[in-house]
Parts: structure tokens; sequence; C-alpha cells
């Protein structure tokens, strides 16, 4: 098991194994909002393959002078790709895309 003493990193990699998301209220409003976001940006369609489960991974990132985790979904589709999936990147590209269809 891992300690509580410190080893952050064992904890977190222990952890990640773990983290996956294929079922319940998250994982339908995961899947709404990659759906969305798959249909809001052109080469990234679905065309037919079927979300399997998201994973969240907590990658460590240089910030402001010091180090912090910062959580990075993945989707696993049905054709066994794997793909990063950013929440608020998602969201950014649907409110764009719906901006430029108002402006038609």
């Amino acid at each position: 098991a891992p300690s509580a003493k410190g080893d952050d990193k064992f904890i977190t990699t222990d952890y990640l194994q773990q983290c996956l998301i294929s079922e319940g209220d998250y994982f339908e409003e995961l899947k709404e909002l990659f759906t969305l976001y798959c249909d809001s940006c052109p080469g990234w369609e679905l065309n037919g393959r079927l979300i399997k489960h998201f994973t969240v991974q907590n990658e460590p990132r240089f910030t402001n002078g010091r180090w912090v985790s910062h959580p990075c979904y993945k989707v696993q589709l049905s054709n066994g790709e794997l793909r990063p999936f950013s929440v608020e990147k998602a969201i950014d590209a649907i409110v764009k895309a719906a901006a430029a269809d108002q402006q038609k």
C-alpha cells in the first residue's frame, strides 16, 4: 500500500491505474460533451465509433514556478483508439462553433 509519508509519485501512479469512468451520470455527461466536441471540430468526427470509457490521469505540470498535478482526460473508442480530451478545450470549441453558426 502507498505510504502517507510523501511518496506522492507512487500514490498517484497507483491511483491512476484504477481511474476509469465507464458508467453513471459523470460518464454520460463526459460522453455528451465529447460527442458535441467531435461534432464541432472537423477531423474529430466519431464516424460510427463508440465511446467505451474515459480515464483521468493526474499529470505533473510546472505552473507559476512550482509543480502541480493537473487532471488529464483520455477517451477510449470502440476501434481501440485512445484520444486525449480536454474538458476546457471541448467547451471552448463548442462555444466557438455555436457562435459561428449564429453568424451564418
